[in-house]
């Protein structure tokens, strides 16, 4: 049965949207399960079933032709060449997801464990020394930028980028504003930094982005492949890392209760990030691309149309008190989960579970200071 779009005469980049983006969220359930923004031409959805489909069918609803607003019809004529990780429909994307899931791998991570405890460790006390601490740039963010930097065999010069790779790799998602046109006036630094860090020769041994590389040797990938995978993993690994544990911070500071849950059982480190994750989606929307006429909910959805997929909204339920140490409700894609390799979601689960129960024995109560700032959420 034929249902007629529901028009919504929304701005979902525009600045205060992104700052509140969660207020809004009501709106969108209620339009319906498709909707069309006729500011951008676009249809979108909100609700988790539509969501949930579309992530799982790659063949009506593609990703490479970006997962951002802008198409990309000829990678060559682009200003930035495609995401291997996010950017790729089958067959080319069960290649690259297969390589960098035998590289980043469970046992891969658990060699880690040791490493990333060690390093949280060192850094906890000395944080708390100070007794209050601003916690993005001195815990969300100093933690990936050293342990991921590492686990990829990076050099140490110039991982500041690592922030601004990642920030900008979503703030490109939307349509060009001011936002976006300052973020790409670093865009030719970034890339020839990230180009460079990504080559053969610039790899540690025993790091991830070599033993990418070792699948050139094996004659699976080519070696600009290997490059453009080891520069995906720099973009897209740290940021959503970052606003993980951000999210987490904000999550336990505003819930002291859950917080002390969480010191007196440490081993639900995991499962409390997992619902962190769902109610503060590191990632708020992507986007994907019909590949033919299609029908959802009884929409028709024409050809080569773009549809918003609103991750966070997506994901549901925020009413109420938080029980951040027991849920078991269902997220979409926890920052995307459905579109990176699942060897990907362990390291961005793993890398900030290491930090948190080191953080738990030191810490006994958190709070939010009145004058803290939210950083917009970019996509």
């Amino acid at each position: 049965m034929r249902s007629a779009v529901p028009i919504l005469d929304i701005d979902p980049f525009w600045d205060q949207w992104l700052a509140e983006p969660y207020a809004r969220h009501d709106q969108l359930h209620a339009a319906g399960a498709v909707f069309f923004i006729p500011k951008y031409e676009i249809f979108g959805m909100a609700r988790y079933e539509e969501v949930n489909a579309t992530l799982r069918n790659p063949q009506d609803f593609c990703s490479g032709r970006s997962v951002g607003l802008e198409q990309i019809v000829d990678p060559n004529k682009h200003w930035r060449p495609p995401s291997l990780l996010l950017e790729t429909d089958p067959p080319l994307h069960d290649l690259t997801r297969s390589v960098v899931n035998r590289v980043v791998n469970v046992a891969a991570l658990e060699s880690l464990r040791a490493i990333w405890k060690t390093t949280a460790e060192e850094m906890i006390p000395s944080l708390c020394t100070k007794g209050r601490i601003d916690a993005v740039p001195e815990l969300a963010e100093a933690f990936p930028i050293k342990v991921f930097g590492d686990a990829v065999g990076i050099g140490p010069g110039g991982r500041g980028n690592l922030l601004a790779l990642g920030s900008l790799a979503l703030e490109v998602v939307g349509p060009r504003t001011e936002r976006v046109e300052r973020a790409l006036a670093e865009a030719g630094m970034l890339t020839a930094w990230s180009t460079a860090a990504s080559q053969r020769s610039a790899l540690a041994p025993g790091g991830f982005g070599l033993n990418i590389y070792a699948a050139v040797d094996r004659g699976e990938i080519t070696e600009s492949q290997a490059a453009l995978l080891v520069r995906s993993l720099l973009s897209a690994g740290v940021d959503t890392t970052v606003s993980g544990i951000g999210a987490a911070l904000h999550a336990f500071a505003t819930n002291p209760a859950q917080w002390s849950v969480l010191r007196s059982r440490p081993e639900l480190a995991k499962s409390a990030l997992d619902e962190v994750l769902r109610w503060d989606s590191v990632v708020q929307c992507f986007f994907r691309t019909t590949t033919r006429d299609v029908q959802v909910a009884g929409v028709d959805i024409p050809n080569e149309s773009k549809i918003m997929l609103f991750f966070a909204a997506a994901n549901g339920i925020r009413t109420g008190g938080r029980t951040l140490t027991n849920s078991t409700l269902p997220a979409v894609t926890q920052g995307s989960w459905a579109l990176v390799p699942a060897s990907m979601r362990v390291l961005v689960r793993w890398s900030p579970v290491s930090r948190w129960k080191q953080f738990c024995r030191r810490y006994s109560s958190t709070s939010v200071p009145s004058n803290s700032l939210a950083r917009p959420d970019d996509a």
